[in-house]
C-alpha cells in the first residue's frame, strides 16, 4: 500500500506517464466525477472509473474501470481494477482488491479484501 501512495506522490508522479493536474492529482480523461465528488492531492483515480456524487478520496489510488457510488469516503486507502463500491460506503487503511464488490453503507477500517471466485461445473 505503502508503494502505490507513493507513487501518487509528489517525487513519484511523474513516473506514470498521466498528466497531473494542478492540484497535485491524477484523474484519467476517461474517468467520471459526479456532482460536488473530491479527488484530493497525490491521490490517483484510473481510467475508466466512475464516482458517484458527493464522493470523496483522500491520500489513496483508484484502479481502472472501478465504480464508486455517491456519498462515498476512501481514505488513505488502495482499490484496485474493476471494484464496484456502493452508495454510502467508507473505506479507511484498506486494500481493496481487483473485482470486490462492496455492498451499500459497506463500512472497512484496516482492512485486506478480495474476490472469491467459486466457478460452476456443469
Amino acid at each position: 500500500m505503502d508503494v502505490n501512495r507513493d507513487l501518487a506522490g509528489p517525487e513519484a508522479i511523474h513516473l506514470t506517464g498521466y498528466t497531473v493536474s494542478t492540484q497535485n492529482n491524477v484523474i484519467h480523461e476517461t474517468s467520471e466525477m459526479g456532482w460536488k465528488s473530491t479527488v484530493g492531492p497525490y491521490c490517483m483515480l484510473g481510467d475508466g472509473s466512475t464516482l458517484g456524487e458527493r464522493c470523496s478520496i483522500k491520500r489513496s489510488v483508484v484502479g481502472r474501470h472501478c465504480r464508486i457510488g455517491s456519498n462515498v469516503k476512501i481514505i488513505n486507502s488502495v482499490v484496485m481494477n474493476y471494484v464496484t463500491v456502493e452508495d454510502g460506503s467508507l473505506i479507511q487503511n484498506s486494500i481493496i482488491c481487483s473485482n470486490v464488490i462492496l455492498q451499500e453503507r459497506s463500512m472497512l477500517k484496516d482492512c485486506q479484501v478480495s474476490a472469491i471466485f467459486c466457478p460452476l461445473y456443469v
